[in-house]
């Protein structure tokens, strides 16, 4: 299970709202990189799920 890319997410230790850019999965760790705007400058980092928290489910991904 994921988080879409698009989805809104907010960032813990900077209580920041950004969005999920990419989905990164390797092997059993999936990591995301989220792209935020700090003060007027664009940022984008890798973060792990326990970094930032949001509302939206997760959704399933492989093959059927």
């Amino acid at each position: 299970m994921i988080y879409k890319c698009g989805t809104v997410v907010t960032l813990i230790d900077a209580n920041i709202k950004g969005r999920i850019s990419t989905v990164q999965i390797d092997f059993e760790a999936v990591s995301y990189k989220i792209a935020y705007f700090d003060g007027l400058k664009r940022a984008a980092e890798w973060f792990n799920e326990c970094e930032f928290t949001t509302e939206v489910k997760q959704v399933k991904v492989g093959y059927k």
